[in-house]
C-alpha cells in the first residue's frame, strides 16, 4: 500500500474510533463539577485562546460535565503498523469534565490532518 492510501486508511479508522467508540463512551462519563479531583487544566485549543491566570473548578446542581482529553489528535494515538486500528489514546494530562462544548478534537477544528 501507497503511504498515501496508508495515511487516509489510518486517519478514516481514527475518525471512526473517535467518533464511534471514544466520544460515547467519553460522553457518558458525567459530573457536577469541572476539571479532575478538584484541578482544571483547560484543552491546548482553550488555552491558547483565553488569557486567565488561573481556573477554578465549576458546579452545577446537575451533572451535566462530560469527560474529554482536551487534546485529542493523531500525535495522541497509538495504531497498529499492520492493521492501522486504533490500540490506544495516549496523554491524558489535559482530561477533565467540561462542557460537552469543550469535547472537541482535531477534524473538528480543522486542523486534523497531521498524518
Amino acid at each position: 500500500m501507497k503511504y498515501d492510501e496508508c495515511a487516509d486508511l489510518a486517519q478514516k479508522n481514527f475518525n471512526q474510533f473517535v467518533g464511534e467508540k471514544l466520544l460515547p463512551e467519553l460522553r457518558s462519563l458525567k459530573s457536577s463539577t469541572t476539571g479532575l479531583n478538584g484541578l482544571v487544566i483547560p484543552p491546548t485549543w482553550i488555552l491558547g485562546s483565553v488569557d486567565r491566570p488561573s481556573w477554578e473548578p465549576k458546579t452545577s446542581d446537575k451533572e451535566e460535565y462530560v469527560m474529554t482529553h482536551g487534546d485529542l489528535g493523531p500525535h495522541n494515538v497509538m495504531m497498529n503498523l499492520e492493521t492501522l486500528e486504533v490500540i490506544s489514546i495516549i496523554d491524558w494530562e489535559y482530561s477533565g469534565y467540561f462542557p460537552p462544548g469543550f469535547q472537541k478534537w482535531g477534524a473538528t477544528r480543522g486542523t486534523f490532518r497531521t498524518f
